[in-house]
């Protein structure tokens, strides 16, 4: 069968659709290198293991590596162009490898289910050494039984690929954990759900050393409690006969009301601000809301929201909420005053002379745009929530800045200069043997014409152009450590680390 041949404009090359003839090894573990041979290989855009991209570099046109990205699953391994598409007919085997435990402990004859990739072909579990029954529940999944005689250890799991063991050891053991517990915030009175290990026979619930209203066992590994009158901020406690469980993180609770946000977090007198939280409503209780001791009307729409206005004298400080006895006070300042709030910028990449238009709050008080330290001398105010600008000559790859006669406040990513030189953010992993690939991060990479570490030129491939741009870079066998500099047409760009 012959592919069909594209001529390429003078001084380009020949590009055919790629073919995947052969692989070396057949089979691998994540992180591993695999070499690649057929043809239409030069032009490639891109390679994956059964539809997972992997980073890789060209050998000339027949010869690919390539390293076995994480989440690869086993079958053919495809590489394309922009001709088209080619596939291996063999399919590469991935070795498996396991993600999560749940639980992560517990008691002889319980139930774990072991989380991974490329679990079909599973052929034996083990705790430590000793051997377990287990399901398979899919190809990501597997439930085990603990064994009898087992101890802390990792777990391993064989198949007809290969083996892999967990991060974590097991524990084997009855005491409580718990992991998580949701809401993380809620008022006096409201019911909190606690998830994590070894529940069974719950004796009791603390909040903040207070004991639970009320709980309830609603799963081996779950237990529903009701908040106290009593309870503050702090700590929850799960108690059972194998000991006793501690969150890692304070539950915010109170008699309420309680303020876990305002949006937005700045503006001037008669501005809107929505109260975000919980325990406004209870029943219908009247609340009183103060801007840094000046107080405001304001609505109660739900018992986790209050619509109200900035107060004409109020200046920067905290917001506090009251609901008969209880207040809360907020931890973070309302800042008053037309602070310039960005929320989005369209287009996020542009030429210079590209009209960029900057949507946000408190825009019609703004006396200058920036593109990093750069000025927009063009500059339209078309709203209080929106104001265009040319992107000034000079301007660099650098955040959007707003200022006014008393703030400055910048856009949430970098706008992107297109046609100047490369920078780059980061790059991983921060170190490697020769012959291991290094990503680089960044943007302008596109028509990078070299790439050098510590001065030295590196063989790579640009492997995205498109948002953060990246290149995957071969370590030369005499590299030595300094940092990444990328060079194109528009100038070079070198790395801070």
């Amino acid at each position: 069968m012959m592919s069909f041949l594209l001529l390429a404009k003078a001084g380009q090359i020949w590009a055919q659709v790629p073919t995947v003839t052969l692989f070396e090894p057949i089979s691998g573990k994540v992180g591993e290198t695999v070499q690649i041979t057929g043809t239409g290989f030069t032009t490639a855009k891109s390679l994956t293991f059964n539809g997972v991209p992997a980073i890789f570099y060209t050998e000339g046109d027949t010869i690919i590596h390539t390293t076995i990205p994480e989440g690869a699953l086993s079958g053919p391994i495809g590489v394309n162009n922009h001709i088209g598409a080619g596939a291996s007919v063999a399919s590469f085997s991935v070795a498996p490898f396991l993600t999560k435990l749940t639980p992560d402990r517990g008691l002889s004859g319980h139930t774990v289910v072991i989380s991974g990739e490329n679990l079909l072909n599973t052929t034996n579990v083990s705790f430590g050494e000793i051997e377990a029954v287990f399901t398979l529940i899919s190809a990501s999944q597997v439930s085990t039984v603990i064994p009898a005689g087992a101890t802390n250890a990792p777990i391993k799991v064989m198949t007809t690929i290969g083996s892999t063991t967990s991060t974590n050891v097991f524990l084997v053991t009855g005491e409580p954990v718990i992991r998580s517990f949701t809401p993380t915030v809620a008022s006096v009175g409201q019911s909190v759900t606690i998830d994590g290990g070894d529940f069974t026979g719950v004796t009791n619930v603390l909040f903040n050393g207070q004991p639970a209203a009320s709980f309830a066992l609603t799963a081996l590994n779950q237990v529903q409690a009701t908040i106290p009158a009593t309870a503050t901020t702090g700590l929850i406690k799960v108690q059972t006969p194998g000991g006793t469980a501690t969150s890692t993180n304070n539950l915010i609770t109170g008699a309420g009301p309680i303020v876990t946000g305002f949006s937005p977090s700045a503006g001037p007198s008669t501005k809107p601000v929505i109260i975000s939280g919980t325990g406004f409503f209870n029943g219908g209780g009247a609340v009183t809301v103060k801007f840094n001791g000046v107080t405001v009307a304001a609505t109660v729409t739900a018992d986790n929201q209050i619509q109200t206005t900035v107060p004409a004298s109020a200046t920067t400080g905290p917001i506090s909420v009251t609901r008969g006895t209880n207040t809360f006070i907020t931890s973070s300042n309302f800042i008053v005053g037309a602070f310039p709030l960005i929320t989005s910028v369209t287009p996020e990449v542009g030429f210079v002379g590209t009209r960029v238009v900057i949507n946000g709050q408190n825009l019609n008080a703004v006396t200058k745009v920036r593109f990093g330290t750069v000025a927009a001398t063009t500059v339209f105010h078309t709203a209080d929530t929106q104001i265009q600008a040319d992107v000034p000559a000079g301007a660099t790859n650098a955040l959007i800045y707003l200022e006014n006669s008393t703030f400055t406040n910048s856009s949430p990513n970098i706008f992107i200069v297109n046609g100047t030189a490369p920078t780059i953010v980061n790059f991983q992993p921060v170190g490697g043997a020769p012959g291991s690939i290094v990503t680089l991060y960044g943007y302008n990479f596109a028509n990078a014409s070299a790439v050098r570490l510590n001065g030295q030129s590196v063989s790579y491939l640009v492997t995205a152009t498109s948002g953060t741009n990246q290149i995957a870079v071969t370590l030369p066998t005499n590299a030595t450590t300094g940092n990444f500099s990328v060079t194109s047409p528009s100038g070079t760009g070198n790395s801070t680390n």
